[in-house]
């Protein structure tokens, strides 16, 4: 059996594991506090999210015993190599420079992969930014109007967090590299993937000059549950979510209902009556999110004016 000097090598080792989505990854990694010797560490350095984790179910004993199987074939300096090499970096569940705010959420990635410089998470306030991917003009103009005006009042104080996805991702990126802000992607692939694959050079410059995470082990396509997931972590890291053309059941809304869930602010465009790519935006502003036209309705609730 693979010896681990460490419980961030064991933790290494279970982000990189591919046959376990990220909740039965947390599940682990608490059964693993609740019961092993290996973790020493003082309580404040644990996640808030293990004292509130009723809602966790414990992974099957075909599941444990499959993981336990793959530590047995791991060459782990091999592996830690391969992302040395393509300069892919990584912070646990329990290294202390792991976001403060993703810490807090229920079910926070074990593992953060990440390339970049990974020291602006701490020095700026984050906006996630989600929205269609087939959005209209509308949205692309909303876009623009609302983040350009954000990033210039606040002297570039106010990140922009969004998917590297196609429609609205795409623009809140390049708005906020257009106005010298600071942007951060977050992805629903490895790493070494561009998904899509027309966004390659986008997230090219973002790896360069700011910084792109994921918590998928290098060579993990683009399968459908990774997005929710990935949702997560785009509320987790920001203090709100502004949603820009959402229909009534879309990944942007999870990504809001997940920012609501964690007491993140949640502010959405409102748009035309008759548009399906707005419901989902009305539907924010019935359940309380903040009806927002201009980057005043955001700043006015973050007290910058």
């Amino acid at each position: 059996m693979q010896k681990f000097i460490t419980v961030k090598e064991w933790l290494f080792a279970l982000g990189i594991y591919p046959s376990l989505q990220a909740i039965e990854k947390f599940s682990l990694f608490f059964e693993m506090v609740e019961s092993s010797a290996k973790t020493k560490h003082p309580e404040e350095n644990l996640p808030p999210s293990l004292f509130k984790s009723g809602k966790i179910k414990k992974l099957s004993q075909k599941k444990k015993a499959s993981f336990t199987s793959f530590l047995e074939t791991l060459d782990l300096s091999k592996e830690m190599k391969k992302y040395e090499e393509q300069g892919i970096r990584w912070v646990t569940i329990l290294s202390e420079n792991y976001p403060f705010t993703l810490k807090q959420i229920f079910s926070p990635p074990v593992v953060l992969f990440f390339k970049g410089n990974y020291e602006l998470i701490e020095k700026h306030t984050w906006l996630g930014v989600v929205g269609a991917r087939s959005c209209t003009n509308y949205g692309l103009e909303a876009t623009e109007h609302i983040l350009d005006s954000l990033i210039l009042k606040t002297d570039k104080e106010i990140g922009v967090i969004s998917g590297l996805a196609k429609g609205i991702d795409t623009k809140a990126h390049q708005v906020t590299l257009n106005a010298a802000g600071s942007t951060i992607g977050v992805i629903g692939t490895g790493l070494d993937r561009y998904y899509p694959f027309e966004n390659r050079m986008l997230q090219r410059k973002m790896i360069e000059e700011h910084l792109v995470v994921s918590e998928y082990p290098i060579g993990s396509k683009p399968l459908k549950f990774h997005f929710p997931e990935r949702n997560r972590i785009i509320a987790g890291l920001s203090r709100g979510i502004l949603v820009i053309e959402a229909k009534k059941r879309s990944g942007s809304l999870i990504t809001a209902y997940n920012a609501l869930d964690e007491s993140r602010d949640v502010f959405a465009v409102p748009g035309s009556i008759f548009d399906q790519t707005t419901e989902g935006c009305h539907r924010l502003i019935q359940l309380g999110g903040i009806l927002t036209k201009n980057s005043d309705d955001i700043l006015k609730e973050w007290m910058y004016i």
